[in-house]
């Protein structure tokens, strides 16, 4: 899911395999630092509350 996310946004994530590897801890790491929060190249609470505003806004904007 968060692969997913991080390219749906445009993050190099490489393959959408499921696992955490360099490239999706360098995209969660870009995301964390684009949107001011702690860069931990790992998924914490405060990146997935902010991952969940992004997927929450873009389901409200595809409302007709």
């Amino acid at each position: 899911e968060v692969q997913k996310f991080l390219k749906l946004y445009g993050y190099n994530v490489g393959n959408v395999d499921g696992k955490l590897g360099g490239n999706t801890r360098s995209a969660i790491a870009a995301f964390q630092r684009e949107n001011d929060l702690k860069v931990s190249r790992f998924v914490d609470y405060s990146t997935w509350q902010r991952m969940h505003v992004f997927e929450a806004a873009v389901s409200i904007s595809k409302k007709p």
